[in-house]
């Protein structure tokens, strides 16, 4: 509507950029000082078309018509009544008085009309696809990135490399490869058995543990660049999960069943959570964009199928399967384990049949395989 009225477009830039900037940041010329003639209830509407504030710009493309309609309705007789307001110089008093002034001909006003008609159609369009709800989304195809066939899990990329956990039959590697595909090249860490964690925000350093998985189920935390030099220890960090913040300036990792937030290099480490018990291990560190959050999972621990609920193991004063309900925290006993034989470290499994009743693995002193069918109290 602003280039129909003013034969030039409201905003400009050389580039995509300072384009964008101009529509976000900038406003438009008045559209009179293109087009003299052009009537000004016709410019409030193009500017309130045009408002950055969506408060106060059109709420929808029938708001908009109406206005069209309203000026068309007023200008179909060829005339319009504009108030003018004088104040008396010496009473103080407002006058209030009329005139009419002549418009433009009816064949101008036809093509305002017909350019207006366009605008509301183009918004009604616009309204439709942002309204309508999104397809599916397709796996159109795949690429292979990888193809050594060893095992492997992808843990963090700076854009231009993905960084990996290889998981080959002799021993744990920390490894990277391109975004495209190509030849995996090992990253040199100070011992052989280290493993992978997170990558920094950046991708410039690798958060690795030292012995995780090999030896313990935790190790000392250590940055390796990415793109090679001295690794250092992060102070006297032990943990078997973490991330650096988003900002780059905090480090969060859990040991066991605590999970501590310290400076990126380590040093001056308070714990912010417990989980009590220390079978409950944490897992899964994660930050939120914002770095206002951090996320991590309890290990065995299991969603009820709708969602309510969350069931984990209680370890300590009386072993039992408990649940918590989501909406208002209550926590409830699900079963007794007081006379439960577990098996060795997987007695620490939990895990959920369909119906949500607990499936926990026995020691019954056989190499035999059983069903167990457990009722819930």
């Amino acid at each position: 509507m602003y280039e129909a009225a003013t034969g030039g477009p409201a905003f400009r830039g050389e580039t995509s950029a300072a384009l964008f900037n101009s529509i976000l940041n900038k406003a438009p010329a008045p559209p009179s000082r293109a087009n003299p003639e052009l009537p000004a209830e016709l410019e409030r509407i193009i500017n309130k078309a045009l408002e950055k504030d969506r408060d106060v710009r059109y709420q929808s493309a029938a708001e908009m018509r109406a206005d069209l309609k309203r000026l068309k309705r007023d200008t179909s007789s060829g005339h319009s009544t504009v108030a003018i307001a004088a104040a008396s110089a010496t009473e103080g008093s407002a006058i209030r008085s009329s005139a009419k002034l002549p418009l433009a001909s009816k064949s101008i006003w036809k093509k305002w009309g017909i350019a207006g008609a366009g605008v509301l159609v183009a918004v009604a369009i616009l309204l439709y696809l942002q309204c309508r709800p999104s397809p599916p989304p397709q796996v159109s195809g795949y690429v292979p990135i990888t193809t050594d066939g060893n095992a492997k899990g992808l843990v963090g990329t700076d854009g231009a490399r993905l960084f990996l956990s290889e998981l080959p039959p002799s021993r744990n590697a920390i490894s990277q490869v391109s975004v495209t595909g190509g030849e995996i090249a090992r990253i040199s860490a100070p011992k052989a058995i280290m493993s992978l964690l997170s990558v920094s925000p950046d991708g410039s350093n690798l958060l690795v543990a030292d012995e995780l998985g090999q030896t313990s189920f935790r190790g000392a935390l250590w940055s390796i660049p990415a793109l090679g030099g001295a690794a250092r220890k992060l102070g006297d960090a032990f943990g078997e999960s973490g991330a650096w913040s988003p900002d780059g300036q905090s480090l969060a990792y859990s040991d066991f069943a605590d999970l501590f937030v310290a400076k990126s290099d380590g040093s001056e480490p308070h714990k912010l959570f417990s989980a009590q018990d220390p079978k409950n291990r944490l897992n899964d560190v994660a930050w939120s964009p914002d770095g206002s959050q951090i996320r991590f999972t309890c290990a065995f621990n299991n969603w009820s199928k709708d969602s309510n609920y969350v069931y984990f193991l209680h370890e300590e004063d009386q072993p039992s399967v408990m649940r918590v309900r989501i909406r208002d925290h209550k926590l409830e006993r699900v079963a007794d384990l007081k006379s439960f034989r577990r098996t060795g470290y997987l007695g620490l499994w939990l895990g959920l049949a369909p119906d949500d009743s607990p499936l926990l693995l026995r020691d019954t002193g056989a190499q035999d395989i059983y069903a167990l069918d457990w009722k819930a109290q």
